[in-house]
């Protein structure tokens, strides 16, 4: 084959930003192309489980560091070995613009799939878009849910389909599951006949409604049901008026929150980021 076929070190390099690997394979590194390329499609399934098993602030500027700091040294190794062959290259017989693009579509669709299943199975971001969970979630707080807790406790906070709404996702705590026996009176949750300290919830209005806003039940929740309040107990759309939430409708147990924006000024929320959900 034609042995004057030099490597263009932008183009290796672009290659490899595109899709880890494929720059390798450009250069003739079909081996390391591959490994690579299969590193690339599974570090962020393995950043997402340790992020949520074992989340600190330190941890996540870690997890973008490392990553980051890989996909630098796939594009730097690629661009420098195509700087050795740049007055000439024995083309292999895998040499061809169509392998490439191959191996683009494939690392572009792996990456798709890869990153549904993720989210399917592992874990969800929300953006949080109301105010019925201050003080512990506020407007703009960006949160992650771990898609393979899906059997709360009582004060988990969980993310699920709205019960009127398959469509829509909530984020709600759990105050009761399945045997619980809850109520409210004048504003305050019982469960299974006492009064629960509820340090995290806020009133709005001071007024005292008959309706099950502020007093409801008792009522005792099915097997493989939960009953579900917001913080923000006054402004809340919750269980009172949406019914319980059946165990398969639950999505996942809020973790953390690794971002927060104020929406009305657009101020990073420093202190939130990082903040464990209780």
């Amino acid at each position: 084959m034609d042995s004057n076929k030099p490597r263009k070190w932008w183009l290796a390099g672009l290659l490899s930003l595109l899709v880890p690997g494929v720059g390798q394979v450009y250069n003739g590194q079909l081996v390391k192309g591959i490994v690579l390329f299969i590193l690339s499609r599974v570090l962020t399934p393995i950043a997402f489980i340790l992020l949520n098993n074992h989340f600190t602030f330190v941890l996540m500027a870690s997890v973008l560091a490392v990553g980051a700091a890989y996909r630098f040294g796939v594009v730097i190794d690629a661009i420098a070995v195509a700087s050795r062959y740049r007055f000439g290259y024995v083309l292999k017989k895998y040499n061809s613009a169509v392998l490439y693009v191959v191996f683009l579509l494939g690392g572009f669709s792996v990456g798709a799939l890869g990153s549904h299943l993720t989210h399917l199975y592992i874990a969800q971001a929300y953006t949080i878009p109301s105010g019925s969970n201050i003080p512990t979630l506020n407007i703009g707080d960006c949160i992650l849910v771990d898609m393979t807790s899906r059997h709360p406790r009582a004060g988990d906070f969980i993310a699920f389909k709205n019960p009127k709404n398959s469509a829509q996702d909530l984020v709600k705590r759990v105050v009761a599951v399945g045997g619980d026996t809850v109520e409210i009176r004048d504003k305050v949750l019982w469960r299974n006949g006492e009064p629960v300290e509820e340090s995290y919830v806020i009133h709005t209005d001071k007024r005292r409604l008959a309706g099950p806003r502020d007093n409801f039940g008792p009522v005792t929740v099915p097997a493989d049901q939960y009953f579900v309040l917001g913080d923000n107990r006054d402004e809340s759309h919750d269980s009172r008026f949406l019914g319980f939430v059946d165990q398969p409708a639950v999505r996942g147990t809020v973790t953390f929150i690794y971002w927060s924006e104020d929406p009305a000024s657009d101020e990073v929320r420093w202190d939130r980021i990082g903040t464990r959900v209780r």
